[in-house]
């Protein structure tokens, strides 16, 4: 019989605790917005795997939005969303994730508070667009909202061009941004 120091327990159930409240949120990493020979779509898709994974052992909730007519999530990052126990994926008619629409069963906002998160650690593709407004939506439904700048892309497709946006890199009341994804999750 495998026997723990009680010591680690107490500090393993306090790393569980602080995780408990804290969700990633994942916005729009679907084939319809990521060029395939992008070099920045490879750092972004990179990082994305290291936070789920990170999330994933840390026990951390997941909601995932992708846009109606986007397809779905990319293959590299599905295999890491079908392992998590709590997540959801909900598909979204406008930029921003948190704008209820009448086709969706879930209310981003309350399912999130019905599993108890307070903090979204949010990344994603469409920097200036929907990323920034379903930010806006955590931060409007009294979310703390966490982000980094190697967490959130702007990628020019064929025919979306969007102007350099960077408000992810500035903080404001109840949003933080990092320098980059280690800092971000030495911070939790």
């Amino acid at each position: 019989m495998l026997k723990i120091p009680f010591q680690l327990i107490c500090l393993l159930s306090f790393f569980s605790f602080a995780h408990a409240n804290t969700a990633i949120v994942l916005v729009d990493m679907q084939p319809e917005f990521i060029p395939e020979d992008s070099r920045k779509a490879k750092v972004l898709l990179e990082k994305q795997r290291e936070l789920l994974s990170w999330g994933l052992l840390n026990n951390l909730a997941l909601i995932v939005f992708e846009f109606d007519q986007g397809g779905e999530t990319l293959e590299p990052l599905k295999k890491l969303i079908d392992q998590y126990d709590k997540k959801a994926i909900v598909t979204k008619y406008q930029n921003g994730g948190f704008y209820f629409h009448h086709h969706n069963r879930v209310d981003p906002s309350m399912l999130l508070r019905s599993w108890f998160i307070d903090n979204l650690i949010i990344t994603g593709v469409n920097g200036p667009y929907c990323v920034q407004e379903t930010a806006q939506g955590a931060l409007n439904n009294s979310f703390n909202v966490y982000t980094s700048s190697d967490l959130v892309a702007n990628l020019e497709t064929g025919f979306r061009r969007f102007p350099d946006c960077t408000w992810w890199l500035v903080e404001e009341d109840n949003f933080y941004s990092f320098r980059d994804l280690d800092e971000l999750m030495a911070s939790f």
